[in-house]
């Protein structure tokens, strides 16, 4: 977050860019209250790379699956 708001305030002269995992744009408008940017300012310029996500819980947790976890 700290990094995207530094790039959302830097003259757009061309030399800043943001790479990042989806976090400080998607994820971050919904787990924080305030942010010093607005996550639809950005515009994607290309993919460098993909990466899984994955939900981990307790071994003793009593669920199994996601839908179980989500009712």
């Amino acid at each position: 977050m700290v990094a995207a708001t530094n790039i959302a305030r830097a003259k757009p002269d061309g030399y800043s860019l943001l790479i990042t995992p989806n976090s400080p744009l998607v994820f971050n408008q919904l787990t924080q209250k305030t942010m010093g940017y607005d996550p639809q300012a950005f515009r994607s310029v290309s993919m460098i790379s993909s990466q899984p996500l994955l939900m981990g819980v307790r071994g003793d947790f009593p669920v199994k699956t996601i839908n179980e976890f989500i009712d």
